[in-house]
């Protein structure tokens, strides 16, 4: 009887992982825990996320906060919204580069023009669904389709051209591919399971898997940096040779987002943590309530802030509450005032040439943020 149960037990719990979730309010839990906020308190809150739960304060959980005096390297500036594109709800990530602006989402691909805010190209690519990724590299741009397709295929990595913004290939890798980055001349795709997850090395002319990996439960977005790849997982951080395929190293407990200035950026408890990439240790600590992601952009390392919460137990998003912070690599402190957002689901960001850009899955907005000078 015993044995019966634990087979039920298991069985049900393949089922979760590997089906996509069944509805939009599921979808925005995973994806949201996926961009860290699993970042240990946001986790919490987060699987209990209601999107129909929108509504007025009730109580203000988790203020911004004052910050001290700059004192740093960089002007502070002021953080403004430079434009807003509406495209279709559902947006799950951003990515800039490639002569352009590339979000994904429910509906496909959508490439916007950085200088004229025009969108150049709409590019169907079918199973993108509420859990799609997006990255540049190796000559293309790459996007996930993780759900079921109409030739009945699930898992598949797709192969844009960025001078035609048309689809070049499609790889079928299977699985809830769940995390996407690209570097030491692979792409490289994380796949979650019972337990450990899975990593794969992609070879992104032939589509062939060149490694697969073991890697911790729940592995993210995997990052290159410094030579090698950085997968994170719910309680560890996999350092891995892309040359080889093989693991050099395993961190406990570190996030890692972005790269830059020297250092790896990921986000803990009400804070982005930086830490050294060669051994790991962690160099500074900045304290940022509700930070929920990192993209470092040369001298400027721009930090997501999570919406606040009108309740103490579920999360009901409360409308500009949102917010883009800045660190000052320099110093690791925080420069300049937060610039409040009204996103209710903010969920990526990305940035390059001074500005970032963050994508709001409710609304299905895309923001641009710049930076104007102190003097103006």
């Amino acid at each position: 009887m015993h044995a019966d149960e634990d087979i039920k037990n298991r069985l049900d719990r393949s089922l979760r992982i590997v089906e996509p979730p069944p509805s939009r309010v599921d979808a925005v839990i995973l994806r949201g825990r996926r961009l860290r906020l699993r970042s240990r308190v946001g986790r919490g809150a987060l699987a209990l996320v209601a999107i129909a739960a929108v509504a007025g304060p009730l109580t203000l959980l988790s203020p911004l906060g004052d910050h001290p005096e700059d004192g740093t390297g960089l002007e502070p500036g002021r953080s403004v919204v430079e434009a807003q594109l509406r495209l279709d709800p559902g947006i799950t990530d951003v990515a800039v580069g490639a002569e352009g602006v590339w979000v994904t989402g429910a509906s496909g691909v959508t490439r916007i023009d950085p200088a004229t805010d025009q969108v150049l190209a709409r590019i169907p690519v079918s199973g993108t669904g509420d859990h799609s990724r997006i990255a540049i590299g190796e000559g293309s741009v790459w996007v996930t389709a993780p759900e079921l397709r109409g030739d009945g295929s699930r898992g598949n990595l797709v192969r844009i051209d960025p001078a035609t913004s048309e689809i070049e290939a499609t790889f079928h890798i299977g699985g809830p591919i769940t995390g996407l980055g690209i570097g030491g001349g692979s792409v490289w795709v994380t796949i979650p399971g019972i337990g450990p997850g899975r990593l794969l090395a992609i070879d992104p002319a032939t589509g062939e898997v060149l490694h697969r990996l073991r890697v911790g439960e729940s592995p993210g977005s995997p990052v290159y940096g410094y030579g090698y790849m950085w997968v994170d997982s719910t309680d560890s951080l996999t350092k891995i040779d892309p040359a080889s395929g093989s693991v050099v190293d395993e961190l406990p407990g570190l996030n890692v987002e972005s790269s830059g200035a020297g250092s790896l950026w990921g986000v803990g408890d009400d804070s982005v943590i930086r830490f050294d990439p060669v051994s790991g240790k962690i160099q500074a600590t900045v304290p940022v309530p509700r930070a929920a992601a990192v993209s470092v952009d040369g001298t400027t390392v721009w930090v997501l802030v999570f919406p606040r919460s009108s309740d103490p137990e579920l999360f009901y998003p409360i409308k500009g509450t949102a917010a883009i912070e800045r660190i000052d690599p320099a110093t690791n402190a925080v420069i300049g005032e937060p610039l409040p957002l009204m996103d209710l689901q903010p969920l990526a960001l990305s940035s390059g040439d001074g500005k970032v850009w963050v994508a709001d899955f409710d609304q299905g907005v895309v923001t641009r943020i710049a930076v104007l000078p102190s003097s103006a």
